[in-house]
């Protein structure tokens, strides 16, 4: 297991699941996890955590076991989830290319000249996301429906004054949502169907994982005299077991001036490394000088050298593009995990001093995006980015942004205010959204009551809101799912595009109106019989 020297830190919390005891025989290693057997954390300054004295002899909760079980199991079964996936994402492109499953086989068994294959590189093929829900164009090419309930004609614009608008939040959602597909389909959907401004997309380096699994791409809304720069990370990816292990992991790092940081999200980055105590302080240390210093990563010089790292290089390439384009504005989106890596890197700016980005910076949006940091994480946030330009949305019942756990022993909150949607996309401003540490006894029933209700009545979507709502097979498939496993299924991305163009807008209208405070388990499980509730 990876440790650091006391000597040189302060406080941290440390897991390992790639390297700790048990890593070949996963089996009884999970096994004695579930029975809280054996040491499987590295900590320091136990006594500094309010820890009562029983609970530090105990040296484990339920909720810890669970999590490090669940990133072990990721870890362990990577390498079959990721083939399962990619056969899976084969299929559903062969039948999408060949209109459909008997015209598909008909080829197939026939005259297979005609089978169309796509090319996994080609701007053709499709991420499982894609497949389930096709939409990428922009509400800014077009008004809204009537049927909906944005009403306001400014809306359509970007980007535009009011970074609360239609118009910012579906160029969002949109580009969150088109970051997990490959170069060309990126290239592709901006340039063709968007009609902005490609600048690059690109895969960085996790020193801790050992392979480029850090996406993003940026854009802007036209080549010359731009007025938007848009950073777009990619998220969790659906047969990903090191992204979806990034999530539940509940290593953090006390950064001097910034607080309790997730660990994993500073390693997606490029900036430190959990085995190298010294990439914590070369971090520390580079932050501190600011701008002057060109690279703010804690690892090596050869490392730095020889691989892309994406703090490094979305902050030079976004450094570039405002000196270019003077009257540009900064947008940072990501969904999941890509909603994380969004809040963190623009948290980080700000700490290190980055001008020419922060004294630019429009809006910061995610949709379900897991928790970064700790309490003074969350208020040294906000305190830099604000309330007005800090999106954090979340829908329904959806697992990761409950993760990492928000106790007093795992220590992580989230920054702002949620912007919570329930099944019927009505909006509610909350100061967080309900059930936030997700499992609980009341929520094995209410949380599958709430998938049933979702499942029934997505067919109907067609009729609700318009032909362009309509769910196919693969995201019927998914709600299934949901019932099995809650809250999979409410964070497919098709329920953030339908929350942003279907629920209130602008979000800025709910901003300073009023704060909702979580209500009684009742209504948190069930919102849509809450007949008081403000949508404006």
């Amino acid at each position: 297991m990876a440790t650091m020297d006391p000597s040189k830190t302060k406080e941290y919390m440390l897991v390992d699941p790639k390297t700790g005891d048990g890593h070949r025989g996963s089996l009884k290693f999970m096994y004695d996890l579930a029975r809280g057997k054996g040491k499987w954390k590295d900590s320091r300054t136990v006594s500094e955590l309010a820890l009562d004295e029983d609970e530090t002899k105990d040296d484990t909760t339920w909720q810890q076991r669970m999590s490090l079980l669940l990133c072990k199991l990721m870890w362990t079964i990577h390498g079959p989830l990721t083939a399962f996936g990619a056969g899976l994402v084969y299929i559903l492109n062969l039948i999408d290319a060949n209109d459909g499953v008997f015209k598909t086989l008909g080829r197939a068994l026939v005259n297979r000249s005609a089978l169309v294959v796509r090319d996994p590189k080609s701007a053709e093929h499709k991420t499982l996301f894609a497949i389930a829900d096709p939409r990428f164009d922009l509400q800014v090419h077009a008004p809204p429906r009537p049927r909906t309930l944005n009403a306001a004609p400014s809306a359509v614009f970007f980007p535009g004054e009011d970074y609360g608008a239609l118009g910012t939040a579906d160029v969002s959602i949109m580009a969150a949502k088109l970051a997990y597909e490959n170069q060309a389909f990126i290239e592709r959907v901006v340039t063709e169907t968007w009609k902005m401004n490609f600048v690059g997309f690109y895969s960085c380096w996790n020193q801790f994982t050992g392979r480029s699994g850090t996406q993003f791409f940026i854009f802007t809304d036209q080549p010359k005299d731009a007025k938007a720069i848009v950073v777009a990370w990619r998220g969790t990816e659906s047969f990903n077991g090191y992204d979806w292990s990034t999530d539940f992991d509940f290593s953090w790092y006390k950064l001097q001036g910034m607080g309790l940081v997730h660990i994993g999200f500073l390693e997606a980055l490029g900036l430190v490394d959990r085995n190298s105590m010294e990439s914590f302080t070369k971090l520390e240390t580079n932050c501190a000088k600011g701008r002057g210093k060109d690279s703010k990563s804690g690892l090596s010089a050869e490392v730095r050298r020889n691989r892309q790292l994406a703090y490094d290089k979305a902050t030079a390439v976004v450094k570039e593009l405002m000196a270019a384009n003077p009257e540009a504005k900064l947008f940072v989106t990501g969904h999941s995990l890509g909603g994380s890596l969004a809040a963190l890197y623009t948290t980080l700016l700000f700490h290190s001093n980055e001008e020419a980005a922060t004294s630019k910076l429009g809006a910061l949006y995610t949709f379900g995006q897991p928790r970064v940091g700790g309490l003074d994480f969350s208020q040294y946030m906000i305190s830099k980015i604000g309330e007005n330009r800090y999106w954090r949305i979340v829908y329904l019942n959806d697992l990761v942004p409950r993760i990492p756990f928000d106790d007093r022993l795992f220590q992580f909150k989230h920054s702002g205010l949620c912007y919570y949607f329930d099944a019927r996309y009505g909006g509610k401003t909350l100061a967080e959204a309900p059930n936030p540490n997700f499992f609980s006894l009341t929520s094995i029933v209410t949380d599958r009551v709430v998938a049933l209700y979702e499942l029934v009545r997505s067919p109907f979507f067609r009729w609700l809101y318009g032909p362009e709502y309509a769910e196919n097979f693969v995201t019927f498939i998914v709600r299934v799912l949901g019932i099995v496993v809650p809250g999979i299924s409410c964070h497919f991305l098709n329920n953030y595009v339908n929350a942003v163009r279907l629920g209130p807008s602008p979000l800025v209208a709910k901003l300073h109106e009023e704060v909702h405070e979580i209500e009684s388990w009742w209504s948190k499980k069930f919102p849509w019989f809450s007949r008081s509730r403000k949508t404006q």
